[in-house]
């Protein structure tokens, strides 16, 4: 057990920053708006709304592909997957690069295997430890080499506790290893005390009402005022 004193919230969450770590700072790309897509159609319909966005000059940064398994037809061939689905991502370097042409970032939703362990520096895979970090991590750097800029891991609850702590951290440190110029983006499905270190917390599905709409706000709030803090403590440093 720990006990955190200060004369105010901002001490106290520095004593926590101190104890847990501090937070890292999210790419530029990451603060604007972002649109999910569920089930996509086809080719055109990848492209197309992106273009609508463009031509209605609505501020969008970024995509989220969902995959396929959630939905009927995502951006991969199935649950665990890193192929794309060739009915919607015919050619994925050249479909990455004309998203990006138009200044959009590219998301992916992302389950997990069956066992993770390890990081991204252990020297692989063994035969005591299967599905290790280091492997897994290969995954996901050849889609980022390809132009995937970020991820949505999902469905970590499957993984031991500890399991899950070396998934967020993979995503950090995988990144940091595939690209060391930029910065890491991966919003997370499971958490704990010194997630900041390693990316950020999505609130989980939620349904279309007012009051799930009031309980986003607060959570949101909550969640910005500690990472403002430790992020304006971090800068410090």
């Amino acid at each position: 057990m720990f006990v955190l004193l200060g004369d105010g919230p901002a001490d106290v969450l520095r004593e926590y920053a101190q104890l847990s770590g501090f937070p890292h700072m999210p790419p530029r790309w990451a603060l604007g708006y972002m649109q999910s897509h569920r089930t996509l159609a086809s080719h055109d319909e990848v492209l197309n709304v992106m273009k609508t966005f463009r031509e209605k000059k609505l501020p969008c940064d970024a995509v989220i592909y969902l995959g396929t398994g959630f939905c009927p037809s995502g951006w991969n061939t199935g649950h665990g997957s890193f192929t794309f689905n060739e009915q919607v991502f015919p050619d994925p370097p050249e479909m990455l690069r004309q998203i990006h042409e138009q200044n959009f970032h590219v998301v992916l939703h992302v389950v997990p295997p069956g066992d993770l362990r390890g990081r991204v520096s252990d020297s692989g895979a063994t035969a005591d430890a299967p599905g290790d970090a280091a492997k897994n991590w290969e995954h996901h750097a050849e889609l980022e080499r390809l132009g995937v800029d970020g991820w949505w891991p999902d469905e970590g609850d499957k993984f031991p506790v500890y399991a899950r702590f070396d998934r967020n951290r993979m995503y950090f440190e995988g990144s940091r290893k595939t690209f060391p110029e930029r910065r890491p983006f991966a919003l997370h499905r499971n958490g704990y005390a010194g997630l900041q270190r390693f990316g950020w917390l999505w609130s989980g599905d939620t349904a279309c009402t007012w009051n799930a709409l009031r309980a986003q706000i607060m959570v949101g709030i909550g969640g910005t005022l500690r990472h403002f803090v430790l992020g304006n403590r971090h800068r410090r440093l």
